[in-house]
């Protein structure tokens, strides 16, 4: 740990060289068959990583050396590449202008959707929260405890409820539930005397839940319910009522999903002003023609007949969009 300590300083200002060339100074951190990673080379990396990227090459000496390890293979089959004369063929060249165009493409939207000025969403976001109360709510919780009897299918269900409906008549009787909980339950939660904690809808199966939600008052039973696990009979321990969110909990939750959905319709308007969407300047029948000559030209079958009824512009064939991104051999 101290070596990736002391590794971690030296890259304490990644983010303000983690443009700059690597200096014939800086530490040589791997070194094998004429290809080395030195420190600015780590730093570029690290300085490319989002957060969670960051902190998972930095959380151990492992992580850090097989980041390193990961380099020094890109470093070394790059060289390789260009020695074996793999970067003047026209198949690789197109591939990397491809590489280069789709990578371009992406870091000028997201810099442009990154460096739009914000206006102040402060008034907005407190108009948000009252306009979308439904948005802003607790969970309705029941707190319960149950007793499980094991009743997988129907002719269990049947033979075991008799067993069910004399435990729920001592219940009602007056013995605790906790010891009985803690004896007959066939669950993992006899260990807490069938206490199951919180819960909000949507966490249990429906037929639990709907008998669940349906007590109204700490301490009062449900009748013997049935779910695909079997027999329970269920407990209300306490209730919580759903509530409104108070604004400054969720007031940045709030601003973020504005100023998120500005930045958005920004660059949406910016895109459709830059790259517009539709910039064909062929015709159907163009199309069709082109798209002919095409075929001939890369061996690709004829499209079968489309099929009487079937609507027109069908779906490429799966297997065709997959390969769509694969380099064609030379």
């Amino acid at each position: 740990m101290r070596a990736l300590l002391s590794t971690a300083m030296l890259l304490g200002s990644a983010m303000l060289v983690g443009c700059a060339a690597s200096a014939p100074s800086e530490p040589v951190l791997a070194s094998a068959a004429g290809a080395e990673v030195r420190l600015g080379d780590l730093r570029r990396e690290l300085s490319l990583q989002r957060p969670d990227g960051l902190q998972a090459a930095l959380s151990s000496p492992e992580t850090l050396k097989q980041l390193i390890q990961t380099l020094y293979v890109r470093h070394r089959m790059s060289d390789v590449a260009e020695e074996l004369g793999y970067t003047e063929r026209p198949l690789v060249q197109a591939q990397l202008r491809r590489d280069r165009e789709m990578r371009l493409a992406d870091l000028a939207t997201r810099l442009y959707y990154q460096s739009l000025e914000v206006p102040d969403f402060a008034e907005a976001a407190r108009t948000y929260y009252d306009e979308h109360p439904e948005e802003f709510i607790t969970d309705e919780t029941v707190h319960v405890a149950h007793i499980l009897l094991r009743a997988p299918d129907e002719a269990d269900k049947r033979r075991r409820r008799p067993e069910a409906e004399a435990l729920l008549k001592r219940l009602k009787d007056g013995a605790d539930f906790g010891e009985l909980a803690a004896e007959h339950s066939e669950d993992g939660s006899r260990i807490m005397k069938g206490d199951l904690g919180p819960t909000k809808r949507g966490q249990m199966v429906p037929e639990f839940e709907e008998a669940a939600f349906a007590l109204t008052q700490p301490g009062e039973l449900s009748g013997v319910v049935e779910t695909r696990f079997g027999l329970h009979i269920i407990k209300l321990l306490s209730r919580s009522a759903a509530e409104p969110i108070p604004f400054e909990d969720v007031r940045l939750k709030i601003l973020s999903k504005l100023e998120g959905q500005y930045r958005q319709q920004k660059t949406n308007e910016w895109l459709a002003e830059v790259a517009p969407k539709d910039p064909v300047t062929l015709d159907e029948t163009e199309l069709a023609e082109l798209a002919k000559r095409l075929r001939a030209e890369f061996k690709v079958p004829e499209p079968e007949p489309v099929a009487a009824g079937a609507p027109a512009g069908a779906e490429a064939p799966q297997e065709a969009v997959a390969a769509s991104g694969a380099m064609a051999d030379e």
